[in-house]
């Protein structure tokens, strides 16, 4: 469908025309755009390099990563750009892209990206707006002098914004983007860290590796390869100095080609002093419009947690429905496959482990009812301490066991999980690492049957757990053993701890 309007939008610009310079009338008139813009030299985007995504000295081949510290230590996003210097910095986007090498390339690619950016339809009123110029360009019964035809067809494109589209950045896998990371610390405690933070930002075409930047920065710019749609993003430091602890909110990316904007919400410590230990956390990104984002900053921090958090769960019957609306929605996405927009790149990962999805409210259902396991940690209740219980109780169970092979797996996915390259992800982290391989092997209902059959189980779990409660337990195992012919595939990025 995006060919054909590429193709229908060239045909009308070429319709009428008094004379053709090059094989585009539509580049042609959008190079002369560019010309006079730059004959005005008004206003602050001007110069191509100020906010441009792409320069003549990027190559669009090869794929490396570069951070260039902001000279603005400001870490909100810029004012809104008027549609005509947007206007202005894509056109000069597109033309320095020396992937394209001809004007009909150019003009295709123009049109993919105002597609994309969902603001197409406003770029062609800019650009036929002034009827003089139209006079001297096209003939009395060129389409674009008809008006009621032209203002009918402009109409139209207003529908593309209904759908989003990524048919610029699926159309060139190799061009060379550059990404704005916003880093907002938290405001209530000193966020100020001693160590040296990384990070590693996943799309759906690729990463861009581990990188440290240097600690104290809020605003960073990466220029690297097309990531495609932003999933996910690993934040993390090396714990060094005398105050190493992190309380990091949330952080917020930035496409500057396409201007797509990705929260990243943490809300957590990266510490080894807090909750769980962990100094590395996975964000799972949710794309989010500048208006958004805007009231996101505003409203208080109470204001943005879950309903599924554990804090909120009143009750086990609860945690239940929360579990069950998270695998229904694993179901259907799996059935549909990609052929709804609700399945679109990047659903998965956030049915998993977002805010909603499957491994909190499995979190949440397993916490519920669950005794302090540490003797040195009466204060807070983690998940991962019992299945480590559980490990220690299977691991010496006899090879004739009948579900031998789910404990096999299960002892196996623990000890990988229990190398000190895992470490720094924390107890939570583990835990959600553990839930994506059962998920991914299809044996993730036989481990929770297992664990319920453990001695720990009676142990640390009183009367008002799932493990306690018969019906909701068998309930339970049924709704995850739908899961177990979907054989669901998990993104590199979840289990990257226990495989680098």
């Amino acid at each position: 469908m995006v060919g054909a309007i590429c193709d229908l939008v060239e045909r009308v610009w070429s319709h009428g025309i008094v004379s053709r310079e090059g094989k585009s009338a539509l580049w042609n008139t959008l190079r002369k755009e560019l010309e006079n813009r730059r004959d005005r030299q008004t206003g602050p985007y001007s110069s191509p390099s100020s906010t441009g995504s792409t320069s003549e000295d990027d190559s669009v081949e090869e794929r490396g990563v570069f951070f260039r510290r902001s000279s603005s230590q400001h870490n909100t996003l810029p004012p809104d750009i008027s549609p005509s210097d947007q206007l202005y910095i894509d056109i000069n986007n597109i033309k320095n892209l020396r992937i394209l090498r001809t004007d009909t390339g150019r003009a295709r690619a123009w049109i993919r990206l105002s597609i994309e950016k969902q603001c197409l339809q406003q770029y062609l009123e800019l650009i036929t707006s002034d009827n003089e110029v139209l006079c001297k360009r096209y003939k009395d019964y060129a389409f674009l002098r008809d008006e009621e035809k032209l203002t009918p067809f402009i109409k139209y494109l207003y529908t593309l914004s209904a759908v989003p589209f990524t048919c610029f950045t699926a159309s060139f896998p190799n061009i060379s983007i550059q990404y704005k990371l916003y880093i907002i610390n938290s405001t209530k405690f000193n966020a100020q860290s001693t160590a040296n933070p990384w990070i590693l930002l996943s799309g759906e075409k690729g990463d861009t590796g581990v990188y440290s930047f240097p600690r104290g920065e809020t605003v960073v710019t990466i220029v690297t390869g097309n990531l495609g749609e932003l999933r996910s993003l690993r934040v993390g430091h090396d714990n060094s100095g005398i105050s190493p602890g992190w309380c990091l909110d949330h952080i917020l990316v930035e496409n500057l080609l396409n201007q797509h904007c990705t929260l990243f919400q943490c809300s957590s410590w990266l510490s080894r002093a807090n909750r769980d230990g962990s100094i590395e956390r996975l964000l799972i990104g949710e794309r989010i419009d500048r208006a958004a984002y805007k009231a996101f900053r505003t409203s208080s921090k109470s204001e943005r947690i879950s309903a599924c958090s554990p804090s909120t769960i009143d009750s086990t019957i609860k945690a239940h429905e929360l579990l069950a609306t998270a695998v229904n929605s694993l179901v259907q996405h799996s059935y549909h496959g990609y052929t709804t927009v609700a399945s679109e790149p990047g659903t998965l990962i956030r049915l998993l482990c977002g805010p909603q999805g499957l491994v909190p409210a499995l979190n949440k259902l397993l916490s519920s009812g669950l005794r302090p396991v540490s003797r040195f940690n009466r204060n807070s209740v983690f998940v991962w301490e019992f299945i480590h219980k559980v490990y220690t109780e299977v691991s010496a169970v006899n090879t004739c066991h009948p579900d031998q092979p789910a404990i096999t797996s299960f002892v196996k996915c623990v000890q990988l999980l229990q190398k000190p390259s895992s470490n720094s992800v924390g107890l939570d982290g583990k835990l959600q690492t553990l839930v994506c391989l059962g998920i991914r092997e299809g044996v993730l209902h036989r481990w929770v049957y297992m664990m319920s059959q453990s001695l720990a189980a009676s142990r640390y779990y009183d009367n008002t757990s799932i493990f306690k409660q018969n019906l909701i337990l068998d309930q339970i195992i049924g709704l995850l053993k739908l899961l177990e012919d979907l054989r669901i595939p998990v993104d590199m990025s979840l289990t990257q701890q226990i495989e680098r």
